[in-house]
């Protein structure tokens, strides 16, 4: 699921192959976007929240105008299932994560890929810019968290420390840390500059799927297939003001 930016109105994904953009203060429907053949994994909305992500276990990621709910086009390359997506801050570029251990990076206004990023050594499950667009985080089932030159397609870094598969990432609003949630029970806060891990946050009694940050950056949420959501403080990142 992803909020626009105003909070007025959401777009979700499902297992029935649609994705649906949500009235957020009465939960209405508005509008249906049809055209996946696979359940929908993974949703996002532009910065102006004019445009929107969807991927699916169909392999493909597609575009939809949320005005028209009509699909722009679709981002064709991954060799199977596309489990992330995620506009860059500008909203002129697209990132995915896909089950063939790649991340990938698309022009949005042409559908043409840009970069093929290589390396993870299994699916890759969660995909997140850095607020400045200039880098980009990736968390997989390879148990390693990378971070990429978006201006390249290299890797920077590789990031070491879960005993299972990640599941998601989230980068703070300051784009110095990176939260990731794996199925070893925890969640980790990484600095991104130097791949120091600066924080385990233990506590779940199974596989965290899902985290985030607050707007500020000091505090975390995460939520657990122990069926509780977890909110957690985390230490000031050095030198940050008092």
């Amino acid at each position: 699921m992803a909020v626009s930016a105003d909070g007025k109105w959401a777009v979700s994904g499902g297992a029935d192959r649609t994705a649906r953009i949500w009235d957020v203060g009465s939960g209405a429907e508005i509008k249906r976007l049809t055209g996946h053949t696979g359940t929908v994994l993974s949703v996002a909305l532009s910065p102006d929240g004019r445009l929107a992500l969807s991927s699916a276990d169909d392999s493909t990621v597609r575009l939809w105008d949320t005005t028209m709910a009509g699909e722009v086009r679709q981002f064709v390359g991954h060799g199977g299932v596309v489990r992330s997506v995620a506009f860059s801050p500008e909203g002129t570029r697209a990132l995915t994560g896909g089950y063939d251990g790649t991340v990938r990076l698309w022009d949005v206004k042409s559908g043409q890929p840009l970069y093929r990023c290589d390396g993870h050594g299994g699916m890759v499950h969660g995909v997140a810019f850095t607020p400045d667009g200039r880098r980009a985080v990736s968390g997989s089932f390879d148990r390693t968290i990378r971070l990429w030159d978006v201006s390249t397609g290299t890797a920077v870094r590789v990031f070491r420390g879960h005993a299972a598969e990640i599941h998601h990432v989230a980068v703070s609003p300051d784009g110095r840390r990176c939260l990731s949630a794996g199925f070893d029970r925890t969640v980790r806060l990484w600095d991104l500059d130097t791949g120091v891990e600066l924080c385990r946050c233990e506590g779940h009694i199974d596989q965290v799927w899902c985290v985030a940050f607050s707007p500020d950056g000091r505090s975390a949420l995460s939520g657990s297939l122990d069926r509780s959501i977890r909110l957690w403080r985390l230490p000031e990142p050095t030198g940050a003001a008092k």
